[in-house]
């Protein structure tokens, strides 16, 4: 089954330590989120689970085995990483990124088999693109091309899905579905989101790796951490929760004179 475990864990830029010794692990079964205030390391903390940096200390193990000793081939196969804020101003077709970011899992680019293209084909289908496949991609709208990343991460099913805020852009029909897919691909598969979206994090069935700015790390079942002490404290603001069922909490955040 599709895992991570962090060990010891710590980086930081220069002599600001944003990661102090983390610990944790997370596995398939259910979509996982990392949340916190801005600045407080979660886009760090994607780029070192993907391997596009090195930790100052600690170990980072992907399926049990540890991260530094994947090929690039092997990391590029096993973790799929979406970031939020790419330049897509590309001359690429929309059906040409998808193969490109699904590159990894096929021989040759640009030499498909029959079954490699109906992988490209379903992932186009699944976010509604195929009759736009053709069109180049610095010519669609802000969801659009976040459809296109996505169709293409899908294309690549790898073991571990790294998403960095990948509804940003996205309408809220298309929020609905993309988390629809999510769920059903993190039954065999391990997916970790970044997202300050609470309303999806308050119906969370998986962890929750809360980040603050001090170093501070919490992480365990998103219902268990959901509670407003503990979010009043990360954020600096008032926070209520309140607890609409045995799954699903609504998380208000409030200036004091805002009651």
């Amino acid at each position: 089954m599709s895992n991570i475990l962090l060990d010891n864990l710590s980086f930081g830029y220069g002599k600001n330590t944003l990661l102090k010794e983390i610990s944790a692990q997370l596995q398939a079964g259910a979509v996982h989120y990392l949340t916190g205030p801005n600045g407080a390391g979660k886009s760090t903390l994607l780029k070192l689970l993907c391997g596009a940096l090195v930790p100052d200390s600690g170990s980072i193990h992907i399926n049990g085995k540890l991260l530094k000793e994947y090929s690039h081939l092997e990391r590029a196969r096993t973790i799929g990483t979406l970031w939020q804020n790419i330049d897509l101003n590309l001359d690429f077709t929309v059906r040409e990124l998808v193969e490109i970011l699904a590159s990894a899992r096929f021989p040759r680019l640009g030499k498909l088999a029959a079954d490699d293209r109906a992988v490209i084909d379903n992932a186009l289908e699944m976010f509604k693109l195929s009759d736009m496949q053709k069109q180049i991609v610095n010519t669609l709208s802000g969801g659009e091309k976040a459809r296109t990343m996505l169709a293409g991460i899908f294309a690549l099913s790898p073991d571990i899905m790294l998403l960095d805020e990948p509804a940003a852009a996205l309408d809220p029909v298309w929020c609905n579905q993309t988390a629809c897919y999510l769920t059903e691909y993190a039954k065999k598969h391990l997916v970790l989101v970044i997202t300050h979206d609470f309303e999806l994090i308050g119906r969370a069935a998986g962890n929750l790796w809360l980040l603050g700015n001090n170093g501070e790390f919490f992480h365990g079942q998103a219902g268990d951490l959901l509670n407003c002490h503990l979010l009043s404290r990360i954020y600096g603001i008032n926070v209520q929760v309140e607890e609409l069922s045995e799954q699903n909490k609504r998380i208000s955040f409030y200036q004091a004179n805002q009651r």
